[in-house]
Protein backbone atom coordinates (compact mmCIF):
# COMPACT_ATOMS: atom_id res chain seq x y z
CA UNK A 1 0.00 0.00 0.00
CA UNK A 2 1.09 3.37 -1.16
CA UNK A 3 0.73 6.26 0.64
CA UNK A 4 0.60 9.75 -1.17
CA UNK A 5 1.58 13.07 -0.28
CA UNK A 6 0.30 16.36 -1.44
CA UNK A 7 2.63 16.56 -3.99
CA UNK A 8 1.99 13.92 -6.31
CA UNK A 9 -1.46 14.66 -5.82
CA UNK A 10 -3.60 13.43 -9.63
CA UNK A 11 -4.67 16.73 -11.34
CA UNK A 12 -8.66 16.49 -11.53
CA UNK A 13 -10.47 15.27 -14.41
CA UNK A 14 -12.10 17.53 -16.21
CA UNK A 15 -16.14 18.43 -16.20
CA UNK A 16 -16.54 16.67 -19.53
CA UNK A 17 -14.23 13.46 -19.01
CA UNK A 18 -16.43 13.05 -15.80
CA UNK A 19 -19.82 13.86 -17.30
CA UNK A 20 -18.63 11.43 -20.06
CA UNK A 21 -17.47 8.61 -17.38
CA UNK A 22 -20.96 8.69 -15.72
CA UNK A 23 -23.06 9.08 -18.38
CA UNK A 24 -21.57 5.79 -19.94
CA UNK A 25 -21.90 4.26 -16.42
CA UNK A 26 -25.61 4.56 -16.93
CA UNK A 27 -26.08 2.80 -20.16
CA UNK A 28 -28.37 0.07 -18.60
CA UNK A 29 -28.72 1.01 -14.98
CA UNK A 30 -31.57 4.13 -15.81
CA UNK A 31 -34.95 2.95 -14.63
CA UNK A 32 -38.16 5.14 -15.20
CA UNK A 33 -37.72 6.61 -11.91
CA UNK A 34 -34.80 8.60 -12.27
CA UNK A 35 -35.37 11.65 -12.84
CA UNK A 36 -32.25 13.44 -13.28
CA UNK A 37 -28.19 12.79 -12.59
CA UNK A 38 -25.30 15.19 -11.40
CA UNK A 39 -22.12 14.95 -10.53
CA UNK A 40 -19.34 16.96 -9.41
CA UNK A 41 -15.33 16.89 -8.58
CA UNK A 42 -13.75 18.22 -5.87
CA UNK A 43 -10.89 17.46 -3.70
CA UNK A 44 -10.11 13.48 -5.50
CA UNK A 45 -14.05 12.61 -4.45
CA UNK A 46 -16.46 12.13 -7.93
CA UNK A 47 -19.83 12.65 -6.23
CA UNK A 48 -22.80 11.38 -8.12
CA UNK A 49 -26.67 12.53 -7.07
CA UNK A 50 -29.51 10.09 -8.23
CA UNK A 51 -32.79 12.33 -8.31
CA UNK A 52 -35.89 9.90 -8.36
CA UNK A 53 -39.76 9.57 -8.22
CA UNK A 54 -41.19 7.92 -6.12
CA UNK A 55 -39.66 5.59 -3.00
CA UNK A 56 -36.24 4.04 -3.46
CA UNK A 57 -36.23 0.69 -4.42
CA UNK A 58 -33.44 -1.55 -3.48
CA UNK A 59 -33.02 -1.99 -7.39
CA UNK A 60 -32.17 1.49 -7.43
CA UNK A 61 -29.60 1.13 -4.91
CA UNK A 62 -27.92 -1.60 -6.86
CA UNK A 63 -28.19 0.49 -10.17
CA UNK A 64 -26.62 3.52 -8.25
CA UNK A 65 -23.59 0.81 -6.93
CA UNK A 66 -22.94 -0.29 -10.46
CA UNK A 67 -22.51 3.34 -11.57
CA UNK A 68 -20.28 4.09 -8.97
CA UNK A 69 -18.25 1.36 -9.85
CA UNK A 70 -18.07 1.76 -13.73
CA UNK A 71 -16.96 5.42 -13.09
CA UNK A 72 -14.04 4.66 -10.98
CA UNK A 73 -12.88 2.09 -12.39
CA UNK A 74 -11.99 5.10 -14.97
CA UNK A 75 -10.80 6.95 -11.86
CA UNK A 76 -9.15 4.89 -10.00
CA UNK A 77 -6.71 7.97 -8.21
CA UNK A 78 -10.23 9.08 -7.09
CA UNK A 79 -13.33 8.06 -4.89
CA UNK A 80 -16.82 8.07 -5.71
CA UNK A 81 -19.40 8.70 -3.89
CA UNK A 82 -22.88 7.90 -5.12
CA UNK A 83 -26.24 9.92 -3.28
CA UNK A 84 -29.80 8.97 -4.31
CA UNK A 85 -32.47 10.82 -3.12
CA UNK A 86 -36.64 10.96 -3.47
CA UNK A 87 -38.24 13.95 -4.93
CA UNK A 88 -41.57 13.49 -6.55
CA UNK A 89 -43.36 15.78 -9.05
CA UNK A 90 -45.02 18.03 -9.33
CA UNK A 91 -41.82 19.66 -7.36
CA UNK A 92 -38.98 20.15 -10.49
CA UNK A 93 -35.64 18.93 -10.06
CA UNK A 94 -33.15 22.29 -9.86
CA UNK A 95 -29.97 22.48 -10.64
CA UNK A 96 -27.73 22.28 -7.53
CA UNK A 97 -24.96 24.99 -7.00
CA UNK A 98 -21.11 23.55 -8.18
CA UNK A 99 -22.98 20.09 -10.14
CA UNK A 100 -22.89 19.31 -13.84
CA UNK A 101 -26.08 17.79 -15.43
CA UNK A 102 -25.64 14.31 -16.84
CA UNK A 103 -29.12 13.12 -17.75
CA UNK A 104 -32.77 14.92 -17.04
CA UNK A 105 -35.32 13.24 -18.17
CA UNK A 106 -38.31 15.07 -20.23
CA UNK A 107 -41.26 15.73 -17.84
CA UNK A 108 -44.09 18.13 -18.57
Amino acid sequence: MSVSSSTDKQPEPSRDVVVLSVNRALWQEVSAAVRAVFCKVEDGVISIRFVVEGAIADDDRDSTSCVAAEVIADFPDHRVNERIERLDPPTRVAMPPGWHLVVHRREG
